[in-house]
């Protein structure tokens, strides 16, 4: 009895091995969709471009055993991070050694077939007809930016400070104008709102002429005071000149409308602005230019409101109203006797 229960043992071990080795021989062909598109890990001063939208999406056969087609499914619907696959297929112009300034043709079934993840999942790729993809590779240059901050809706937004600079250095297209090198950040509204108070971190981004966006490192951005934080003072300026040692030598400057120019004048500004203008030994200055000395008439020039530099960097300070206008002329100085 007990020899009978073994030969049973062994014939089902046979059987079970034979199935087994079966199963594992036999082949199997499974339908998936794959995609493919540009590796993000490129150098900065590279653009690669498809002459299709990316990601491109494919429909292949894959042919291999049937228990590794299995494993494959249950890595595709696997909830595991780790544990799941994804049929995603990235092109990387350095892995593929191509050069700069090139433009080629792709032949999208060959790279998915001799990638590393077809290769790893020991699968092989049924012959289909896909066209070829043309691809562009640019060298770009890296150039220096202006930083400009936008609201969510893409309103420029007078910024206080940016730090460490309001530029930023970053890889373009060569023939991008000087009027294009603008580097974004775009803040929402609860950013505009801490910004106001303290500060925010934003990061300078550019949107090449495919439409892929490059970012810079962390701007440390503080606006402004709104309009409710700033208040309009009433001053009769103090009016002094802005005149060449050579000039003034020579000539006293005549100046027609010094009542105008000091009459009450609105300035729209911050506390400590207020408080800055207001220690300003002139506050309105009227330039003469030594190209005056050739002016026979009356010199009519919009003169310059001597706001702290500090405060109008950060956008606390501001003139309410349209500037004025002096009136003046060069009256030589006699010699004296």
């Amino acid at each position: 009895m007990r020899d009978q229960i073994k030969k049973l043992i062994v014939v089902i071990s046979l059987t079970l091995l034979i199935w087994a080795w079966a199963y594992l021989a036999d082949e199997e062909v499974a339908k998936q969709t794959v995609t493919l598109d540009i590796s993000t890990t490129t150098s900065n001063d590279i653009l690669v471009t498809f002459d299709v939208d990316t990601p491109v999406s494919y429909e292949l056969d894959l042919k291999g055993p049937a228990a590794k087609i299995a494993k494959l499914r249950e890595k595709l619907l696997s909830e595991h991070p780790k544990e799941k696959e994804r049929l995603d297929f990235y092109w990387d112009v350095e892995h593929e050694k191509k050069t700069h300034l090139e433009q080629y043709s792709l032949d999208v079934l060959e790279f998915i077939k001799n990638s590393d993840k077809m290769i790893n999942l020991d699968l092989t790729v049924e012959p289909a007809k896909i066209a070829p993809i043309e691809v562009k590779i640019e060298k770009l240059v890296k150039k220096t930016l202006t930083i400009q901050v936008l609201d969510k809706d893409g309103a420029a937004l007078k910024t206080k400070t940016i730090e460490p600079a309001d530029t930023v250095e970053m890889f373009v297209h060569s023939d991008w104008p000087d009027e294009r090198l603008t580097a974004f950040v775009t803040l929402t509204d609860s950013q505009i709102e801490n910004a106001r108070r303290e500060y925010v971190n934003g990061q300078p981004y550019v949107t090449l002429n495919n439409g892929t966006k490059r970012e810079a490192g962390l701007y440390k951005i503080t606006l402004p005071p709104t309009a409710e934080d700033m208040t309009t003072e009433i001053y009769q300026p103090r009016v002094g000149y802005q005149i060449s040692k050579v000039l003034m030598e020579k000539y006293r400057v005549e100046l027609s409308n010094e009542n105008d120019l000091t009459r009450s004048t609105g300035i729209v500004a911050t506390d400590d602005a207020h408080a800055a203008f207001d220690k300003m030994q002139y506050q309105v200055i009227v330039e003469v230019r030594d190209s005056d000395e050739k002016e026979t008439g009356e010199i009519i020039r919009q003169v310059i409101y001597n706001f702290p530099p500090e405060y109008v960097r950060s956008n606390e300070i501001e003139l309410s109203g349209q500037p004025r206008t002096a009136i003046f002329k060069l009256v030589p100085i006699q010699p004296t006797k």
